[in-house]
């Protein structure tokens, strides 16, 4: 396609737009517009422009809750508006819809009614069915990634030692066994073509042994990031695991209080960073955590906490229309089509 200057001159000032302003009014002025905004090379254009900078993401993102009924609410701790509590959404109004993870401007999860398992854009609508999983996911062993050009995205289901993956690239689900010795231990995040997850031992192995593995979803090769030999499992158990986009890893123990930990590489163990006291007796058995550049984020009983995590200084801001969640998922709207 040749580019007259015009034409790159609209392409500079359009890429600076919000993905939702985007989609929703300035792709409706003209058709001309529209096949820009629509084509593969704007969309990667755009996620280039307001991802790929020193600072990070030009918009930052926002937060979604997850309740064990399916429900899902948002919040914008990071924004300027002053209402900082949650908002009831469905992603897809006209059927039953119940997120599993997300990334990259996509969701994965089911629709109920006909317990099909789709990706979807919620902000432009485009959605694809997948073929059946191997085996039924939950939001805590399913994880989402996307890959940076925002044209290929990855789903990964994980059980005991396999992961089961699906690549949009490809189509279908294949599995990918860990490493020898592993088994893998509920937690896992993603941060574009890595999926970190914290494991252990197995039994006839190593009881003691306790590591963070990545898996590179380009290549399907195995990395251990972090280990530690002759762990003995403490009164408090892990309840959650976090990597920063540092790529530090911390451990989440709850008793009375919120206790996060970092994986430290020079002495192989666990440094207790920062605590947080909760009251437990709103019923809360697991309390749900996610990181954005240097903050970390609770969801406590009817309230969110954000934590600075270069100051340790913690931000409270009430919740008045839901008491608790059980999972967190970071979310920015884009353009990317899961169809491609």
């Amino acid at each position: 396609m040749d580019y007259s200057l015009l034409q790159i001159i609209e392409e500079e000032v359009l890429v600076r737009l919000s993905a939702g302003l985007l989609h929703t009014r300035v792709r409706l002025v003209c058709k001309q517009w529209k096949d820009l905004i629509d084509s593969p090379r704007f969309k990667s254009l755009h996620h280039k422009y307001h991802s790929g900078f020193k600072g990070g993401e030009r918009s930052p993102p926002i937060i979604l809750g997850l309740e064990c009924n399916g429900s899902l609410a948002k919040c914008n701790p990071f924004g300027q508006e002053r209402d900082k509590d949650w908002i009831v959404i469905n992603p897809l109004p006209e059927l039953r819809f119940y997120l599993l993870s997300c990334a990259g401007g996509l969701m994965f999860g089911r629709i109920t009614s006909n317990k099909s398992y789709v990706t979807l854009n919620p902000l432009t609508g485009d959605l694809k069915v997948l073929p059946p999983p191997p085996l039924e996911p939950l939001p805590s062993t399913a994880i989402m990634a996307t890959h940076t050009s925002r044209q290929r995205y990855w789903i990964c289901i994980s059980y005991m030692r396999v992961v089961y993956l699906y690549d949009s690239s490809v189509g279908i689900w294949q599995e990918v066994s860990l490493p020898e010795g592993w088994k893998h231990h509920c937690y896992a995040k993603a941060i574009n073509n890595k999926v970190y997850y914290y494991c252990r031992g197995l039994d006839h192995v190593d009881t003691g042994l306790m590591g963070v593995l990545s898996l590179d979803l380009e290549s399907l090769s195995w990395s251990t990031e972090w280990e530690i030999h002759g762990y003995s499992t403490p009164s408090r158990c892990c309840i959650d695991f976090l990597v920063s986009p540092a790529l530090e890893f911390f451990k989440v123990t709850v008793d009375s209080m919120y206790h996060l930990s970092r994986l430290d590489a020079a002495s192989k163990g666990f440094v207790e960073e920062v605590g947080l006291p909760l009251n437990m007796k709103e019923g809360m058995s697991h309390v749900p955590s996610c990181c954005y550049k240097d903050t970390i984020v609770v969801a406590g009983p009817k309230q969110l906490e954000v934590l600075d995590y270069k100051t340790k200084s913690w931000t409270t801001h009430k919740n008045k229309k839901f008491s608790r969640f059980d999972f967190l998922f970071l979310f920015t709207s884009s353009l990317f089509d899961p169809k491609h």
